[in-house]
């Protein structure tokens, strides 16, 4: 993923000629040397300087991804809290976790900025309504940088000895409820593939009361949701709570990371927004008037 977000950045950014900016201009800008960003666009993780120390370690990692992440603001809240340690604990200690959220909990936002912390050999793979099992054994191929051509035993059995290649390799699949059964037939055949859950994590992430879903399956004895699932990844599922009017989330928000005071503008956020996103929202387009009215009102006194 931060592979791709520095070719992409290097394709974007020309110099006067129309040629894509220089990696030597990156290491410039970003702080990074010219070695880790050549290891980083081949793909080289597992690269070693002369004393064994891996060149690209999450801390080098980290300080690229903070290039790219200058001026974000991540909200600390409880759910928040409890994605990152879910994550965290999960690579480290190799487990298998579920985390079930209402929509605009934070699940992706604090999914995303956790991965930027623990960038190595963490793979992030989203799922869509329109994702076939193959289409989706073929997102985690492409998350891995592994080649994603053939059927979809082929390729399942690429990204496995990939995963099995990796020191600690987590894999994290966000927006779960959109999958197709037979994707968590696929997840379930990494999970045994030569007994990777012993050296891997795998993070399932979705909405919508999932784990309940997950749950009506299994008594379902759907054909294709595989009945042994839970007892791999069901332990210990980790529930996200929605946003409440009056929780204090709101103006907790607003005054700590946004500056902003006004009670009678924080009491109207809070009640209009039903979850995160939309208090975002609308905490962004009110800073954004705000910034649009002090404008015009620099050009009237210029003017004057």
């Amino acid at each position: 993923m931060l592979k791709e977000k520095v070719e992409a950045f290097l394709k974007a950014n020309r110099d006067g000629a129309g040629k894509p900016m220089s990696q030597a201009k990156f290491c410039d800008m970003s702080g990074s040397s010219t070695s880790v960003i050549s290891f980083l666009l081949q793909g080289k993780f597992n690269q070693t300087n002369a004393s064994g120390t891996i060149i690209l370690s999450d801390n080098v990692l980290t300080k690229i991804n903070e290039f790219f992440t200058q001026g974000e603001i991540v909200y600390e809240l409880a759910n928040y809290t409890k994605v990152f340690n879910a994550i965290v604990e999960a690579k480290k200690y190799q487990q298998q976790r579920i985390i079930d959220g209402p929509k605009g909990s934070g699940k992706t936002f604090a999914c995303l900025s956790t991965m930027k912390q623990i960038p190595r050999e963490t793979y992030y793979v989203e799922g869509t309504t329109d994702m076939t099992s193959k289409r989706f054994i073929m997102a985690i191929a492409d998350s891995m940088g592994v080649d994603n051509k053939g059927d979809r035993l082929t390729i399942r059995i690429r990204t496995c000895e990939k995963l099995l290649r990796d020191k600690l390799p987590c894999l994290i699949i966000d927006q779960a409820e959109k999958l197709p059964d037979s994707a968590f037939g696929s997840i379930q055949d990494i999970y045994d593939y030569k007994w990777l859950f012993h050296k891997m994590s795998i993070v399932i992430i979705g909405a919508n009361d999932f784990y309940t879903s997950l749950l009506d399956k299994e008594k379902r004895k759907n054909a294709k949701a595989f009945p042994q699932f839970l007892s791999r990844f069901g332990v210990d599922p980790v529930f996200l709570q929605p946003k409440e009017k009056g929780d204090g989330s709101a103006k907790m928000i607003c005054q700590k990371y946004h500056g902003i005071t006004d009670r009678d503008v924080i009491a109207e956020f809070d009640q209009k927004s039903t979850d995160y996103r939309q208090l975002d929202k609308l905490i962004h387009n009110y800073k954004n008037n705000l910034k649009l009215a002090s404008n015009d009102q620099s050009r009237s006194t210029n003017a004057a």
